[in-house]
């Protein structure tokens, strides 16, 4: 099932975090590419702690959200996550379905309409951004990815106790927010490569409130129209009936109407009006 989860990837960063500075690179996959444009991009932010750092390597990834219970979907929902690892052993509980430790998730659900990470710092300002663009932002299970650290590279970040986790102090916040900064970066580029496609959807919301039927699909209104023009069809057969019923033509009234469900028994009474189906006359009083 790993070469259809590299086929559902449709953008990626690496995050490579050193003494100097903290370099982020942005690509979409050549498949998400061709479908929805994209270019690649790189930011660069000073290190701000350059004896402690801490200093990682990150690669996250982001795949395409289906629907539905596939065996593909409910594998690919099981190994989503950012996971963390220490001298190649991985860190519990980070990554495991449920913890939100760069809070994707809560920013999912909050729609906020801004990437907490990267909004106000220079390095990472960008005067074309679409405003709603924050909306766009993925929970948890729309990315993969791991966060690679080492003994040297991170002397400061402490393992709990029970090595569940880190002790949540300033090393690992600043460990989060990096690696965050790189979570919303990618998610911005995705967002604006979709901003046409995002774009064209407002516009039909806003025709779909003005005039619902825009909303209908070539297929609904096909059949909008034949209903109408069914119903015509039956309009006329109905009078063409009445006019034959009307000359006493009962034959000609019922091959109007076509059918034996609105079939017409001669009556001798005047006050009788045939009923679809019913094909016996009231007994006289």
């Amino acid at each position: 099932m790993w070469d259809e989860m590299l086929e559902s990837v449709e953008w990626l960063v690496e995050i490579r975090s050193t003494k100097q500075n903290i370099r982020y690179a942005i690509t979409p996959t050549p498949h998400e590419r061709e479908r929805r444009g994209g270019h690649p991009a790189t930011y660069t932010l000073p290190q701000s702690d350059r004896v402690a750092g801490p200093f990682f390597d990150a690669r996250l990834l982001v795949r395409e959200r289906r629907q539905g219970a596939n065996d593909f979907t409910v594998w690919s929902r099981e190994v989503s996550g950012v996971r963390v690892f220490m001298e190649g052993f991985r860190v519990l509980p980070y990554g495991e379905p449920g913890n939100d430790w760069l809070h994707l998730d809560r920013d999912y659900t909050s729609r906020s309409r801004a990437f907490a990470a990267i909004d106000g710092v220079d390095e990472f300002a960008d005067p074309n951004v679409d405003r709603q663009a924050g909306l766009t932002v993925l929970p948890n299970d729309s990315f993969i990815g791991g966060v690679f650290l080492t003994d040297a590279g991170a002397p400061t970040l402490q393992m709990l106790v029970n090595r569940e986790g880190f002790v949540p102090n300033q090393a690992f916040e600043q460990l989060e927010r990096n690696v965050r900064a790189g979570a919303d970066l990618l998610m911005r580029a995705r967002a604006a490569a979709r901003l046409a496609e995002r774009q064209t959807r407002r516009q039909q919301r806003k025709t779909t409130a003005a005039d619902p039927r825009s909303a209908e699909t070539p297929l609904a209104v096909q059949r909008r129209e034949e209903l109408k023009a069914g119903v015509a069809r039956a309009q006329e057969a109905a009078v063409s009936a009445r006019q034959a019923v009307a000359r006493g033509a009962y034959g000609e009234a019922e091959k109007a109407l076509g059918s034996r469900d609105y079939s017409i028994s001669v009556s001798p009474f005047s006050n009788y009006s045939p009923v679809p189906g019913n094909t016996k006359p009231p007994k006289p009083k």
